[in-house]
């Protein structure tokens, strides 16, 4: 799907590339039959550039793509109010990939949960602590069988851990689309407790 959606947003955008052509006379086009001046032009230049940039960035900037998307719909709207009659039908292709930003802010935007989340792990990271190396004293509370385990496992001498980032990227292969996934977690543990016998 993001495949098909990055495709339909590189086609729109190079079809703003007629208007750039009409006003700088690179090609006859009879069937615009409005002026179309070189400043508009340009305009329709930037509008083809960020289209195809926000084409890129569903790939290169999935969290942020749609800020990209919004700019490309504004500078086209704006080229397409100027030659409405020639152009008119170049809104409703703005409309589909308005609900495509639309969706990606409410994926990955500031209010979304992909941004809660992200926030949540920068503040549990922040918290984590350093900690002390791991002591004999450390393992005395601790079943012996797992007291093995930690020396033998080399632990002892080194910092504890306490906190753990994993992630894993796949895909569901179908007969006509290939969907991918990201998924990642965060784990964090409070302060080692040292509970040693006391005499």
């Amino acid at each position: 799907m993001t495949l098909l959606f990055a495709l339909f947003l590189v086609a729109h955008g190079l079809i703003h590339l007629i208007g750039f052509a009409k006003a700088f006379g690179f090609a006859q086009l009879p069937q615009l039959t409005q002026p179309v001046s070189q400043t508009f032009g340009v305009l329709w230049l930037a509008a083809t550039l960020l289209f195809l940039a926000s084409a890129w960035a569903l790939f290169a900037w999935p969290r942020g793509w749609w800020v990209i998307g919004t700019c490309a719909i504004i500078v086209s709207m704006v080229a397409i109010a100027h030659s409405w009659s020639d152009a008119r039908y170049g809104a409703l292709a703005d409309a589909v990939a308005l609900i495509g930003v639309v969706v990606g802010f409410l994926a990955s935007g500031p209010g979304s949960l992909r941004a809660e989340y992200e926030h949540d792990v920068d503040r549990a990271l922040s918290r984590a602590t350093a900690q002390q190396p791991v002591t004999e004293a450390d393992l005395e509370h601790l079943p012996e069988p797992v007291r093995r385990y930690v020396r033998a496992s080399g632990a002892v001498g080194y910092l504890a851990c306490t906190t753990s980032v994993s992630g894993c990227m796949g895909g569901f292969a179908g007969r006509a689309t290939h969907d991918g996934f990201r998924s990642g977690q965060s784990n964090t543990t409070s302060s080692m407790s040292r509970r040693g016998s006391s005499s």
